[in-house]
């Protein structure tokens, strides 16, 4: 009897795991799939109009409706889309009183592990397409969802075949040039967000596009004429423990 009633006890225990890790999974699926199909226009009404898409008017991407996203979340600022990839998520503003908030949270606000593109906190004041170096983080994910695909634009084949990048924002949308990819130890260099002047932004831009991995723009390219810049960051695992694939782009607005 004994026997029995151990036997039926861990055939008990052995079901509770079992639910519990159906369970598990259940859940990590549904933070996927919450945090990975974004639909720009749940409602249709920033949709781009056929007649415009024929004439040539737009690139076809068509519209984010903004006032829809920023009820979700007021911190929503943006939407970049990377062309033959998974990457087409909103971009959220990070705050100084905790920077790495999103990094556990949703464009939803509730915690997801996969977090959400978010733009460095010192950046706020000048937006995506005004910074002189505007830099978004995400996610590198081992199911290949948020900015992981970034990772692979270290290859010049890659970067040239996926670009040029799109961002959308409420003040206007922009075509992102790739001029230049780093992959960088994190612990040892940090990120330059803030410019004293032009000067000083364009001999930062020139360092950086000369001593990056790959480089994307001829040797007589005036850095001088980029003001805007949009850096694209995510973990990468090659080199060091703590790397960070860097996908340094030229802001060319269109509209």
């Amino acid at each position: 009897m004994k026997g029995k009633a151990k036997s039926r006890i861990a055939l008990v225990l052995a079901a509770a795991l079992g639910l519990g890790a159906v369970g598990a999974l259940s859940s990590m699926a549904w933070l996927t799939e919450r945090t990975t199909n974004f639909d720009p226009d749940p409602s249709g009404v920033a949709a781009i109009g056929a007649e415009d898409e024929a004439a040539g008017e737009n690139d076809g991407s068509g519209g984010v409706d903004w006032g829809y996203w920023q009820s979700v979340n007021p911190d929503i600022i943006g939407w970049v889309t990377v062309p033959g990839t998974g990457i087409d998520y909103p971009i959220v503003q990070a705050h100084e009183g905790d920077p790495d908030h999103y990094l556990r949270y949703d464009a939803y606000g509730g915690w997801n592990y996969h977090g959400v593109p978010y733009l460095h906190w010192k950046c706020a004041d000048d937006g995506l397409l005004g910074a002189g170096n505007a830099l978004v983080f995400g996610h590198h994910l081992d199911d290949g969802t948020m900015f992981s695909a970034l990772a692979r634009f270290s290859g010049a084949g890659y970067a040239e075949g996926h670009s040029p990048i799109l961002l959308r924002t409420p003040e206007g949308d922009a075509r992102l040039r790739v001029l230049a990819v780093d992959v960088v130890d994190a612990s040892r260099e940090g990120a330059k967000v803030e410019f004293a002047d032009d000067a000083e932004h364009a001999q930062w831009l020139a360092r950086v596009v000369a001593d990056a991995d790959l480089s994307l723009v001829g040797e007589g390219f005036d850095c001088s004429s980029v003001k805007s810049v949009v850096t694209l960051c995510t973990c990468s695992y090659n080199r060091w423990g703590n790397e960070r694939t860097l996908v340094i782009c030229a802001v060319d607005a269109f509209g």
